[in-house]
């Protein structure tokens, strides 16, 4: 639900400051896209759109590039505009530094207008330090300049750079634009952040900015990741324009808010007014679903609508009827996908995991590998999950050592609890004793806490004892750890150290 207008802000560049980008015949020009209808999948509108156009700007690029480097063309100034623009596209941060060499030999490097696309294009590729290099090299910073360098902390989630940078920004009399003002306002990413977000909102309104469509859904946004709901209400209220992004932006702060039927009642006034409802319309309205009847509603306007068969919102749809219980329904949506990615192959995993269908999951986990499709740290997670559940110890502990191995894949500390509540659980403690003093990973009080569970339900003493104190090591003032320790003690028939658990219990002040 983030109403960013980086690409947007590009695009006035290219027309403010150099005009069309079209660096030679038959180029496609960029489209720039509305980053709110990207859901929980990393592209909006068809997957095969995007796999397309993503394809396209890669092959232009390499054929560019080689022609550059046998000095067989010499892109024009807009052509550089054009090529830097692939290279965001495609998150190509080798073929990025190329084309930054080549400015630098022909004199473009310090052009403001290529500086700042090039700030973009080191954001966009994941290269913040080159990024602020590019931008401490420009001599005469415009709007745009702070524009592109805040934008690039606030997606590097550097939010206390980005802020300071606005505030050098206006001591060196630059005024923000609608932009700049986006830009900042992503930034405020939690809680933490409400009390600028709140400075901005007034900046906002003492620069009339706030009439802007894009700059009233940028503030709801704002507000909504600060969990305010009422603020973000107000700001919808207040709008005297609103376009599909500022429904789509009140629907899902109230399905992530307010567990109830606000979302549908404002998906519902949506139509009323006239505003037709987009595919992350009815992602957002179906998270707010709490019941099947509700979803299914949901559902049969998706399926009139032919969006039934879209990747994204048919995967919304599966997550809708595993969350409400409909464990067929959930397949028989994810059977009928015309194109599946990993976010729909993990929905239906998971779905799997969390109905006690383990050997299920694991078979459509090697389904998914079958197929080429690529599993990340949530597949993993999923998979782990559903071996634990159905006590499938081998399976998971094969599928744990295959995520380095065989897909490149470095455990967190949730794919390591898995497994050590997974070896728990089936009483194999001398297995889950050695997995956590033999591996690299880092561990946290949830795993030790699963571990001293472990051993009290198995009656492992020794074990336990040890598990208590890594806990304890760690967060000296859990309750919790105490007392299984003490119960476990207990049971044992050891009550002089069950005593002395209480005691220590008590010299912590916890009882």
């Amino acid at each position: 639900m983030r109403p960013a207008l980086r690409r947007s802000h590009l695009a006035a560049l290219s027309v403010q400051e150099i005009g069309p980008v079209s660096a030679w015949k038959g180029s496609s020009s960029v489209v720039f896209q509305d980053p709110h209808e990207h859901g929980s999948h990393a592209s909006l509108g068809s997957c095969e759109y995007e796999k397309s156009s993503k394809a396209v700007s890669a092959g232009r690029l390499k054929l560019m590039l080689d022609l550059m480097d046998r000095k067989r063309i010499k892109p024009s100034f807009t052509g550089y505009a054009s090529l830097l623009q692939d290279c965001s596209n495609v998150k190509a941060l080798a073929d990025g530094k190329r084309i930054h060499f080549h400015l630098k030999k022909i004199g473009y490097e310090r052009h403001r207008m290529l500086a700042n696309l090039l700030i973009g294009m080191y954001s966009k590729c994941g290269s913040l330090e080159d990024a602020s290099a590019v931008f401490q090299q420009i001599r005469k910073k415009n709007v745009y300049s702070y524009t592109a360098m805040i934008g690039a902390y606030a997606d590097h989630r550097c939010s206390k750079a980005a802020f300071d940078l606005f505030r050098r920004m206006r001591n060196a009399g630059v005024k923000p634009d609608n932009v700049t003002f986006v830009a900042i306002l992503s930034a405020c990413c939690g809680y933490e952040y409400l009390a600028e977000g709140r400075a901005m909102h007034r900046l906002i309104e003492e620069s009339g900015c706030n009439r802007d469509v894009v700059v009233g859904n940028a503030l709801m946004n704002m507000y909504g990741k600060c969990g305010c709901f009422v603020d973000a209400a107000t700001v919808f209220d207040n709008m005297p324009h609103r376009d599909v992004v500022s429904w789509n932006t009140m629907i899902a702060t109230c399905a992530q808010q307010l567990p109830g039927k606000m979302a549908f009642d404002l998906f519902h006034r949506m139509q009323q007014e006239g505003m037709q409802p987009n595919k992350i319309t009815f992602v957002n309205v179906l998270e707010a679903c709490t019941s099947q009847e509700e979803g299914k509603s949901i559902h049969k306007q998706i399926i009139e609508r032919k969006l039934d068969g879209d990747v994204i919102v048919g995967t919304a749809v599966v997550n809708m009827y595993r969350k409400c219980g409909g464990l067929q329904e959930a397949l028989e949506v994810f059977s009928k996908l015309l194109i599946r990615d990993v976010v729909s192959w993990n929905a239906m995993i998971a779905a799997f995991a969390q109905h006690g269908s383990g050997t299920k999951a694991v078979g459509l986990f090697l389904e998914m590998c079958r197929q080429g499709v690529k599993p990340d740290e949530r597949t993993f997670v999923s998979v782990l999950n559903a071996c634990n559940h159905a006590g499938l110890v081998d399976e998971g502990c094969q599928c744990f050592f295959s995520m380095c191995k065989d897909h490149g894949i470095t455990p967190a500390v949730e794919h390591s609890r898995c497994v050590v509540d997974l070896l728990g659980r089936a009483g194999r403690l001398a297995e889950a004793e050695h997995f956590m003093r033999t591996t690299s990973f880092q561990t946290d009080t949830l795993m030790w806490m699963s571990l001293l569970g472990s051993c009290r339900i198995h009656g492992d003493v020794d074990r336990g004892k040890w598990a208590a104190e890594r806990l304890l090591m760690l967060d000296p003032g859990n309750d919790a750890g105490y007392v299984v320790l003490a119960n476990i003690y207990s049971a044992a028939g050891r009550w002089d150290d069950a005593t002395k658990v209480q005691e220590a219990m008590i010299a912590q002040g916890i009882v």
